[in-house]
């Protein structure tokens, strides 16, 4: 019975395009005609896309160390915008990334090669308005004779309007400084 109930509705919306079919996800019995214009204005920046991807592949600023084991806003001198939406998300030179939206959930992912002393096992981590998210910490060992060693992070997080996030390091052996060869840093707004 259902079935025969959305077979007809869908004939009746292909007749005009303003139609659409909506079937309520409890139960096929109340499948309903919908005017995509009455969508369009309840949900429409609901689908606004809301991403950003920076990146720096030039430079190699180094980040001094001040003290081992605590976490320094990595050193970041030319962020290039790869792909952004516009849509309350910006970022400047030195990579600290501002939200003038309303609040949503966002998917934040840092890809990092990093190079400093052999052995040293350095972390990175995301940090909301300065503060670090735990659990966004990643880590991993310093390769020898000044190869790079990647590091990923990824964590999800709230944002309202004025909020920053930033990428972070720090170097849990020494205060050996750590020299940035590459990061590439995506967030996406998916709520």
């Amino acid at each position: 019975m259902a079935r025969k109930r959305i077979r007809e509705l869908d004939a009746q919306a292909s007749i005009t395009s303003t139609l659409k079919l909506a079937v309520d996800d409890t139960s096929l019995t109340s499948a309903k005609r919908i005017d995509i214009s009455q969508l369009d204005a309840r949900y429409g920046t609901f689908f606004q896309p809301c991403y950003l991807e920076w990146y720096q592949v030039t430079g190699s600023p180094v980040s001094p160390i001040a003290s081992q084991g605590v976490f320094e806003a990595l050193n970041v001198t030319a962020a290039t915008v790869g792909v952004n939406s516009s849509n309350g998300l910006s970022v400047n030179a030195q990579g600290v990334v501002t939200y003038t939206g309303s609040a949503a959930d966002f998917r934040v992912e840092v890809n990092s090669s990093l190079a400093g002393t052999n052995n040293d096992d350095v972390h990175i981590a995301i940090a909301l308005n300065g503060n670090v998210q735990t659990k966004s910490e990643q880590s991993n060992v310093m390769r020898s004779g000044g190869k790079d060693s990647n590091i990923y992070s990824q964590c999800l997080l709230s944002l309202s309007s004025g909020n920053t996030l930033t990428v972070y390091v720090k170097n849990n052996t020494s205060n050996d400084s750590v020299t940035l060869g590459e990061i590439n840093v995506i967030i996406e707004k998916i709520s």
